[in-house]
């Protein structure tokens, strides 16, 4: 009777098989576990090193012989040698999470100082070949169910999608149950003699100078608790799971904004005697290139006609999510509203408007939903059945929409003189047309190039203390 089977079991082969059966095992397990195979990844990776381990250790006469009679603790001196040889290929990893050859070596260079300054009567031991001892303990309650970890994702979006509503379609992967075993992983199936059907185990690394211990999932069954003969087990997946890509749908709330989180309940990885996570999706919300949102309200500026500015009547905003038409009511001229549109009377804009000034439109702001602190909670399951219910927009209340008008005023050449003369004496002016009065201090007067200076063709006259431009001549005041 062997000792310890734990290499036996990471190979599936029993304790009586033959060199031949170990090596079949072997090239099978190590096809479908390959690095290359599983594009690196790491949990194939890491047993697939232990595959490889156990392989070396089995194969050889001498190695096994001595694991059968005393286990892992009896193959320190037997297999070093062999892992030397193999470290700089697809060889294995120590089953400890310490390498004792590093200690080793850091010991027998610590022994070399104190010998060379006369020290070698200190009690030191022979710490150079102390190795550490390795023990594995399974963990208890073996069906106690675990929660799983969550899955994050962050999800672009435009302002359109936050002001509308929109249903998320995405495609994450997921290690899900398989179909065909419905998760056992095969058939006459059998408790793991490592961690006693738990999953974990208790990894302890010790010697006499230090004591670590971790908890860790079980790698001869993967963490899942049972182990199956080579010719049971489940040919369409591994151990009970399978990686596949699932669309997963959820719907945006009209009125979300960025870091909001959709958490979809119970959608993260599954594993056996675990409770799955959930997958959590958090909105990043893209900048509109002419809206700026402020928490419910929405800020944007378009431009306006200066006719429609004093007198009232239709805007077309285009720069706005949806296309838009405002109706600009002038207060308290219903007959020059009347005479525009009838619709003006009750025009979403009251007043006249100057421009830079913004106007409020009440109730076209962003909608306002009822979620609290920023996270929803969904069954996708349900996402389309209250979809329509959902982005119904009179469901909700709204913030508003401020607009700043930039008032375009008409060129000159499109009036007649006698039309800028009836404007000249209409039109109301805040400048007074007098002339300053001499007495006034001349430092406080604007300079006459004040004026013109916008004028492309006029140049300001230099100051009388300038320095003149060389090659010209200042002239003087008064007679030679």
């Amino acid at each position: 009777m062997v000792s310890d089977t734990h290499l036996y079991d990471i190979l599936a082969v029993g304790s009586s098989a033959t060199t031949e059966e170990i090596s079949r095992a072997y090239k099978k397990l190590a096809l479908k576990y390959h690095p290359d195979k599983n594009k690196h990844d790491p949990q194939s990776t890491e047993h697939f090193k232990e595959i490889t381990r156990a392989y070396e250790v089995l194969r050889d006469e001498k190695a096994r012989s001595v694991y059968d009679h005393y286990g892992e603790a009896g193959l320190d001196g037997t297999v070093a040698e062999a892992q030397k040889r193999n470290r700089n290929g697809c060889a294995f990893n120590p089953a400890g999470p310490f390498t004792a050859n590093i200690f080793t070596q850091m010991f027998s260079n610590l022994n070399d100082m104190l010998k060379s300054n006369d020290m070698s009567n200190f009690a030191f031991g022979n710490m150079a070949t102390d190795q550490f001892e390795h023990h594995v303990q399974s963990m208890t309650d073996p069906y106690k169910v675990r929660h799983g970890a969550d899955i994050f994702h962050t999800y672009d979006v435009t302002l359109e999608d936050l002001y509308f509503g929109k249903v998320v379609k995405l495609q994450l992967p997921r290690i899900s149950k398989c179909k065909h075993c419905q998760g056992i992983g095969g058939s006459n199936p059998k408790s793991c003699p490592s961690c006693e059907g738990s999953g974990r185990v208790m990894l302890t690394s010790s010697n006499k100078f230090y004591r670590s211990q971790e908890v860790s999932s079980c790698r001869v069954c993967d963490g899942t608790g049972t182990v199956f003969d080579i010719n049971d087990q489940c040919p369409h997946c591994n151990r009970g799971y399978v990686r596949e890509k699932k669309l997963l749908k959820a719907n945006i709330l009209p009125g979300s904004k960025g870091g909001d989180k959709i958490v979809l309940q119970g959608q993260a990885d599954e594993g056996r005697n675990t409770l799955p996570g959930d997958v959590i999706i958090q909105l990043r919300e893209q900048p509109h290139s002419s809206i700026v949102r402020r928490n419910n309200d929405l800020y944007l500026e378009s431009p306006i006609d200066l006719k429609t500015a004093l007198l009232g009547g239709t805007v077309n905003v285009d720069n706005f999510i949806q296309p838009l038409k405002l109706f600009v009511n002038v207060h308290g001229r219903t007959g020059i509203n009347d005479v525009i549109n009838e619709q003006v009377k009750d025009g979403e804009i009251v007043g006249t408007i100057n421009s830079g000034t913004p106007k409020l439109v009440t109730g076209l702001g962003m909608p306002i939903n009822d979620v609290i602190d920023g996270t929803y909670y969904q069954n996708p399951d349900e996402v389309e059945e209250f979809s329509s219910a959902v982005f119904d927009l009179s469901h909700y209340q709204r913030g508003n929409l401020f607009i700043k008008f930039d008032v375009r005023l008409p060129e000159t050449n499109s009036f007649s003189i006698d039309d800028l003369k009836m404007l000249s004496n209409i039109l109301p002016s805040e400048t007074s047309n007098e002339a300053p009065d001499d007495n006034v201090n001349r430092a406080q007067k604007p300079t006459l190039h004040a004026y013109l200076s916008n004028l492309p063709s006029y140049n300001p006259p230099s100051a009388p203390n300038q320095k003149a431009p060389q090659g010209t001549k200042r002239q003087r005041s008064g007679a030679s």
